[in-house]
């Protein structure tokens, strides 16, 4: 089940924090990869990683993002 609220776990509030000040709430796979904080940790950083190398152009991932976040009802 999601987890909404980070509770005491130092990764779920790092990455909940973050994900609440620059995206207006916590993503959806987040709360779904939140009972296991070393898959979303992994997780947070393949995404990261992915962006970091350059491989995918930036408008690319943009338009990604857009319609991630339309397809699960976010407006980021």
């Amino acid at each position: 089940s999601e987890i909404e609220d980070e509770g005491d776990d130092p990764i779920h509030s790092s990455i909940f924090t973050y994900q609440r000040e620059n995206y207006g709430g916590v993503v959806n796979l987040t709360k779904v990869l939140a009972p296991r904080p070393g898959i979303l940790k992994a997780a947070i950083e393949l995404y990261a990683a992915c962006e970091e190398s350059g491989l995918v152009p930036a408008a690319l991932l943009s338009l990604v993002y857009a319609r991630f976040a339309a397809i699960n009802g976010r407006p980021f």
